[in-house]
């Protein structure tokens, strides 16, 4: 088993995925792998099926979906392409959960937060994913020659895109260098001079989160990239231009990230004045 995962990591690698996506299809490879073994089963899609069949109830048909994908990947690293499983249907949901839902009042609590707890670099790391939208992997990218020139260049997943900073952003990280004595390179760094980790990033914005009065559930930095993603659309209307710039391949991807928990529908609902109470409606209460 270690063999073959090893050697399914290495075919991940040569496809150029990304540390976190070389992390998920392994993991889950592994844990699929491990289920056969306790079960002393053999590799078949009818066992798959099993695997997947038996999964927690508490689990989203989303994150079933996800893991069906996952392993349909291995599988056709393993030679059986014909082994593939159908993804569940999902009736799709046109808002998100409210409990998910960054708000901006919620964002500034946040940031205001890092800086009372007087943990700066985060709350500039805050500040620079909900500005330009970038992914947390992407952070390595905002260097000191991309405060230079105003825009600084990514390759993920062999596609090179280029993230405009916003002179507000600039300023703000400008200082943060001045203050932190960083001349050259990432700016987010550890004392150590390695690119941050996510993990830690990940546990920080949490943590801060709890300070904040906020729930934690909200607490992961893709949640800023979805906040950056509606407050663009909500200027722009352009869904194909915020397509591009959080470098989607898919338009039907920006979509989800544009969802929101109804909020601002509820308001304009509440302020139609459609209900009547009239005089005789209100002389028989």
């Amino acid at each position: 088993m270690n063999t073959l995962l090893e050697n399914y990591t290495k075919h991940l690698h040569l496809e150029e995925k990304s540390k976190n996506s070389i992390d998920q299809y392994s993991r889950e490879a592994r844990r699929f792998l491990c289920w056969l073994e306790t079960k002393d089963k053999l590799m078949t899609r009818e066992n798959a099926l099993e695997y997947i069949h038996n999964l927690s109830e508490d689990m989203s048909p989303r994150s079933k979906n996800h893991i069906i994908i996952l392993l349909n990947h291995f599988f056709k690293f393993i030679g059986k392409p014909e082994w593939k499983m159908k993804t569940l249907r999902i009736q799709e949901d046109l808002y998100i959960e409210e409990n998910k839902e960054f708000t901006m009042e919620e964002y500034r609590r946040l940031v205001c937060t890092a800086y009372n707890q007087g943990n700066d670099r985060m709350a500039a790391i805050i500040q620079t994913i909900a500005a330009t939208g970038i992914r947390v992997s992407e952070l390595k990218a905002i260097t000191v020659a991309a405060l230079r020139t105003g825009c600084a260049r990514i390759n993920n997943k062999g596609t090179l895109r280029k993230i405009f900073i916003g002179k507000d952003l600039i300023a703000l990280l400008k200082a943060y260098c001045k203050t932190n004595h960083i001349l050259h390179g990432s700016i987010f760094i550890t004392c150590t001079g390695r690119t941050m980790d996510r993990s830690n990033i990940w546990r920080s914005l949490k943590s801060l989160c709890i300070k904040a009065g906020i729930n934690p559930r909200k607490g992961f930095p893709h949640n800023l990239r979805h906040l950056f993603a509606r407050q663009f659309y909500g200027k722009s209307k352009d869904l194909a231009r915020l397509a591009n710039i959080l470098g989607h391949k898919s338009i039907e991807t920006t979509r989800i990230y544009i969802k929101t928990s109804g909020r601002e529908e509820r308001q304009i609902l509440n302020g139609l004045e459609f209900v009547l109470k009239t005089e005789c409606f209100l002389r028989r209460q």
